[in-house]
């Protein structure tokens, strides 16, 4: 029985080893018959640049999962329009990854070209249509060639207008897909342009560092970047530097005094006035914030001993202007003595300190060193007072809001003015309206609210009897004088105006401005012996004066006076 029981085991072991025999036969000839291809037949599948074309274009989406595949979008049908030549009987497989919009299926199509590029046969490759799901998949599709011919794919939506999305697209010779990869000469294109571009657009050497910008005649033209071992520069077509930025030092308009910096939209720039000679930053409006302090800050120095500071430092609670200067300064040691003067203004008030101020009078023969301040103090009636030198000796200031002198020492208030030309304005304690306004202009005429006193104005000049058809008229209005006019006659006889028995009289501008127009009568008498006696009669506005025709008459009055009133002409009317 036992051996009985071996052999029935045995023969199973040898049945067993036949089949599988044949099984290895038969996977050695599925294995016979795997082509796999690898390269990538079509071009420009990395991008799809000149690779597909349909009827409504290609649109950018993005890229696929791996980050590195630009994917187009293709609206109605779609197809390759490269071609491959290929022989009967070989096989070519079609993989993509696939994305729809989940409105349509989408097939695999192929179709057979002669060399005319005319159909010879065409079908759907794929087994079934692609669902119409939103999630990208990967899909592909194996032909066998039946004629020596143009071989050309394409992809189709079962609706037309559908979206449809495609990428790592790869035609490869075979049955058996595998990994995308690019074209060869999609490789090699590339490495072509990056070694062009390194040949047009870019140089390196020690010296110069790189270089990049336009080199495509074969030398630098326009604008180029330069990159050294201490800085970034900004090189116009001469090879000059136009900016520079290091690690300590920031360069801006290098070579030109004429570079204008624009900043924020043309609303500020930065320029260098050659005709005043400083830096200029202009814009709608300026302003220096900091956290802590903003500060102007100016310097000199002859090199020798004599070194001038100055600022004007603001923070959040004052702003300080102080001015130093030193005439023994040690260019070695940079020590000397300064002298100081500061102005501070805070909520509290405003504070000027002058400090060890030398040569402070030049009007006495010897200088002397001082220390003074000047509070001016907010309040009610703002207050200023100190201590001023004013010829030499020392004169008390003082303003109570309402009136602002100089105090001497004998008691007198002094109002003084450095040069010609000076004014003196009166206000209302704590407003701008003016009471009273004294100019001195500068050929030293005293003006009291725009009239002139110590000097007389000629308003008119000339020779009228003034009779009713005369009127003159004034160069200034009388009550734009000090005082009133003054009216001048002189004799006129044998057709001729005398300069002899001048004759004025005074009308105040009060007369005027109450009485404007009303007549007035001017008696004039010759040499004082009445060999003649005349009078005139005159209707005096505030800018013309009008005559009367009795002015020209001659007789004997009711009273029993001789008059020849036509033997005087006004000649002149003087302001006062």
């Amino acid at each position: 029985e036992d051996i009985d029981g071996l052999n029935v085991r045995t023969s199973t072991v040898e049945q067993t080893a036949d089949g599988l025999t044949v099984q290895l036969v038969n996977v050695q000839a599925d294995l016979d018959d795997l082509e796999i291809g690898g390269r990538n037949l079509y071009r420009g599948t990395a991008d799809f640049s000149g690779t597909w074309v349909n009827s409504d274009g290609w649109f950018a989406d993005g890229t696929d999962s791996n980050g590195n595949i630009v994917v187009k979008r293709v609206n109605t049908w779609s197809g390759i329009s490269q071609y491959v030549k290929a022989k009967a009987g070989e096989k070519y497989i079609l993989s993509a990854n696939v994305r729809g919009d989940g409105t349509s299926t989408v097939g695999f199509y192929v179709t057979e070209r002669d060399d005319s590029y005319a159909d010879i046969v065409g079908s759907r490759i794929s087994d079934d249509d692609i669902a119409p799901t939103a999630e990208t998949r990967m899909h592909s599709a194996v032909y066998v060639v039946k004629n020596d011919c143009n071989l050309h794919f394409r992809i189709e939506n079962s609706i037309m207008g559908a979206t449809l999305w495609v990428s790592s697209l790869k035609l490869e010779k075979g049955d058996r897909a595998t990994d995308y990869t690019p074209a060869p000469e999609d490789v090699q294109n590339g490495i072509d342009d990056a070694a062009k571009t390194a040949t047009n657009y870019l140089s390196y050497d020690s010296t110069d560092g790189l270089q990049v910008g336009n080199k495509t005649s074969g030398s630098w033209s326009g604008f180029r970047t330069q990159i050294t071992a201490t800085a970034f520069n900004i090189l116009d077509a001469a090879g000059s530097v136009l900016a520079s930025y290091g690690a300590n030092l920031i360069e801006l308009g290098k070579n030109a005094t004429d570079a204008i910096i624009s900043l924020c939209g043309g609303k500020g720039q930065i320029e260098y006035d050659s005709d005043e000679e400083y830096l200029q930053f202009t814009g709608d409006k300026l302003r220096l914030k900091a956290d802590g302090m903003a500060s102007l800050y100016s310097t000199y120095s002859d090199g020798a001993n004599t070194a001038r500071k100055s600022a004007v430092n603001s923070s959040s609670n004052r702003v300080t202007i102080y001015s130093q200067e030193s005439t023994d300064m040690d260019p070695d040691t940079q020590t000397g003595t300064w002298t100081t003067s500061e102005l501070t203004v805070d909520p509290s008030g405003i504070t000027e300190i002058a400090d060890s101020i030398s040569e402070v009078s030049r009007y006495g023969s010897s200088y002397q060193s001082v220390t003074g301040d000047i509070d001016i103090i907010p309040g009610d009636n703002a207050r200023i007072q100190g201590n001023t030198l004013i010829g030499g000796s020392s004169k008390t200031t003082y303003n109570d809001g309402e009136a602002g002198w100089y105090l001497g020492t004998d008691g007198t208030a002094h109002a003084t003015h450095a040069s010609k030309g000076a004014t003196i304005a009166f206000h209302y304690a704590g407003s701008e309206d003016l009471t009273s306004r004294i100019d001195e202009s500068e050929s030293g005429v005293i003006s009291i609210n725009g009239m002139d006193f110590g000097t007389n104005k000629v308003l008119w000049s000339g020779a009228y009897y003034m009779q009713a058809s005369h009127t003159i008229s004034l160069s200034e209005a009388v009550s734009e004088q000090a005082n009133g006019i003054v009216l001048v006659f002189s004799a006129y006889t044998s057709s001729t105006v005398r300069n002899y028995h001048w004759s004025t009289h005074f009308i105040p501008k009060a007369m005027i401005s109450n009485y404007s127009g009303g007549g007035q009568t001017f008696f004039m008498g010759g040499d004082g012996s009445f060999a003649t006696y005349a009078a005139k009669y005159l209707y005096i506005y505030d800018t013309s004066i009008k005559g009367n025709d009795i002015n020209i008459a001659s007789g004997t009055g009711a009273c029993g006076i001789t008059y020849t009133n036509n033997n005087y002409v006004l000649r002149y009317v003087i302001g006062v």
